[in-house]
């Protein structure tokens, strides 16, 4: 139960938290929009946290606390929580506080970074209600978001007070922290093999073909999904009886689709195997053919493909 006085007070006060708290989160996101996040999360206090937090003594007003208003920003991999917090540092937003944690390299409780902000002095200026509100902005990574989500009431919120629970989420910070530099350096990874063991010859290949496709396009215009990528187009490359090399091969000799402005990659590259290789690639490949009106106006081979066999995109 909350004092009358309290609630009272928080209910006047939740319309300029909800005001701030739209606020930076849109101006957030855009802020970070080349970046960009996994997630922004924004969130106003609940008032039974607000209670709890008075109730430490530590605050001798609502508008002490500067986490009211609460916002996540998400990022997938480690390296891009400094690019993300330069860019919130820079973007016009009045930071308040960087805080800087001392961190014993036993201890693994929650230790992400953040920063308190407040909206930009124009936007002060015109809602001079909000003038008081600062906001907490954290940053993480998507591993260690999930596990603050999972685990938030037994451990942050201490719902038990157990210590055995306390020491696995801080295990399980230690080993997902592991995780996380990796995935920052996958590229650089290299498994140290204690035993002979044999790459399944169709992820050589698929391999293969991702690198005579990559070295052919702009990176930019290469769906973020290379492995879907590497197995379609190595699909219609083994159907069409062509090696990868062969495949490069073949891609360079059709400049057009390649740089045609209109059609994907995948698209590009259908429509070269079906320039030369039509009926190889009809008679061998399984599935079904995604044609789009613009590759069909760059190929006219792209006829031969029956109604039947076509993925329909109307």
């Amino acid at each position: 139960m909350l004092p009358a006085s309290l609630q009272l007070s928080l209910q006047q006060l939740q319309p300029q938290l909800d005001k701030v708290s739209d606020f930076l989160e849109s101006r957030i996101k855009a802020d970070l929009s080349d970046l960009p996040p996994d997630l922004v999360i924004a969130r106003t206090k609940r008032p039974e946290s607000i209670f709890a937090k008075l109730q430490t003594g530590a605050y001798s007003h609502i508008e002490d606390l500067q986490d009211l208003v609460g916002l996540t920003v998400v990022v997938l991999y480690r390296h891009q929580i400094a690019e993300a917090m330069s860019a919130v540092a820079n973007s016009g937003l009045l930071v308040i506080d960087q805080p800087n944690r001392a961190i014993a390299p036993a201890d693994f409780k929650y230790r992400e970074p953040k920063m308190f902000v407040k909206p930009p002095r124009d936007y002060l200026d015109r809602n001079p209600d909000v003038e008081a509100i600062t906001a907490e902005v954290q940053f993480t990574t998507t591993l260690q978001h999930a596990l603050d989500v999972t685990t938030h009431d037994f451990d942050y919120k201490g719902k038990t007070y157990s210590w055995d629970n306390f020491r696995l989420v801080a295990q399980l910070r230690g080993m997902l922290e592991m995780v996380d530099v990796m995935i920052d350096d996958i590229e650089g990874v290299s498994l140290q093999r204690t035993e002979p063991i044999e790459i399944p010859a169709e992820m050589v290949f698929g391999a293969e073909v991702l690198e005579q496709v990559a070295s052919r396009f702009d990176p930019a215009d290469l769906p973020r999904d290379r492995r879907r990528l590497a197995d379609t187009v190595g699909g219609w490359a083994t159907a069409a009886g062509l090696s990868p090399g062969d495949l490069g091969a073949l891609i360079d000799r059709h400049p057009d689709l390649v740089n045609a402005q209109s059609i994907d990659p995948a698209s590009a590259i259908l429509g070269a195997i079906l320039r030369e290789r039509a009926t190889e690639l009809l008679d061998g490949y399984d599935g079904a053919f995604c044609v789009g009106s613009e590759l069909e106006s760059l190929c006219w081979e792209a006829s031969a493909i029956a109604d039947e066999r076509r993925v329909t995109l109307t």
